[in-house]
């Protein structure tokens, strides 16, 4: 009896050896140190801010950028299911825009109805991944293209409060244009309804000016105590073409990468200083309208590959999302 007690006790030892050396064995491998591009990189000190992620990356380019494994949201639209599905399977959290289904003309769909209850059903398995709703530059305006995407004051508030009367635990973002914080009084009425405001505008990086203008959105438009998403600039100019407002603001006697690094070293130090910044929502990953978007500056195979903008991206996007545990 004692001696088959032996036995049993030598096989029982062999196994969890075996085990143990096979868990070993398999274990996955440790994500590489992203190497310090920003030494003097503050540390996020705000425990709101925990949201990074791009414009514009859809189709091939979503494995890509969450194999970079510093950001953790973006947006689409609520009739893009493909897109959408590839976008939760990698595990982005995101914003559904609502522009084709509510509006159409600057006014309300007559259509919404059956829209909207399409994507409630499209998105009400993943709630946990949908972090909220989102339009883009929604103030009518007397620009070019302005009439395509203008949306009345009056079917604007329809649609956010639709959208938080059946969803009143997720966001309801909007960003506005710089001419939308110049007329803040307007903007002030009619963001109303959002939960969420950023705003756009990509001159040459100035620490102050874009304090002025985040100051102004805070304290004269977001008075309801709505969250504040920064939207650096993330992509370079290169090449004139006739009109293009881009290519006027750009600061060519800069060296290509400087002002990037310049925006998401800016945009981060106001971020971790400020508790009402929740995001960092950059402009723009992979879009043909720019020379240089942020996907040239990262792909070693490109032409405009930095290394050190891709590390301090890195660097800013693991910081931000750290927080989102």
């Amino acid at each position: 009896m004692k001696k088959a007690l032996i036995v049993i006790l030598v096989v029982m030892n062999i196994a969890a050896i075996v085990c143990a050396t096979s868990l070993f064995l398999n274990k996955p491998e440790e994500a590489p140190e992203v190497p310090v591009y920003w030494e003097e990189m503050p540390p996020n000190t705000n425990e709101n801010l925990k949201y990074f992620g791009y414009y514009h990356f859809g189709d091939d380019r979503v494995e890509e950028v969450a194999s970079f494994g510093h950001s953790n949201m973006c947006k689409v639209d609520g009739d893009h299911e493909e897109d959408l599905m590839r976008l939760l399977d990698n595990g982005f959290q995101v914003f559904i825009m609502i522009r084709h289904m509510f509006f159409s003309d600057g006014e309300i769909n007559p259509e919404w109805s059956e829209k909207w209850e399409s994507v409630k059903t499209l998105i009400n398995p993943h709630l946990d991944q949908i972090l909220g709703f989102y339009v883009d530059e929604p103030i009518k305006r007397n620009m070019p293209n302005s009439e395509n995407v203008g949306k009345s004051k009056e079917s604007f508030h329809f649609a956010c409060q639709k959208v938080r009367e059946d969803y009143p635990d997720k966001r309801m973002m909007a960003v506005l244009t710089i001419f939308d914080i110049i007329y803040s009084d307007y903007s002030r009425e009619y963001y109303q309804y959002c939960t969420d405001l950023g705003y756009d505008f990509y001159p040459t990086w100035n620490k102050d000016e874009v304090l002025d203008n985040v100051e102004t959105l805070e304290n004269s438009i977001a008075v309801g105590g709505q969250d504040i998403w920064l939207i650096p600039k993330a992509f370079y100019t290169v090449d004139y073409k006739e009109g293009d407002l881009y290519w006027l603001m750009e600061d060519q006697t800069l060296p290509i990468g400087h002002d990037v690094l310049d925006w998401i070293k800016g945009s981060y130090e106001i971020a971790v200083e400020d508790q009402r910044i929740v995001g960092i929502f950059c402009f723009v990953y992979d879009n043909d309208t720019f020379t240089v978007p942020m996907r040239k500056f990262f792909l070693k195979e490109s032409e405009y590959y930095n290394e050190e903008v891709y590390g301090v991206y890195n660097q800013i996007g693991r910081a931000v999302i750290a927080n989102d545990k």
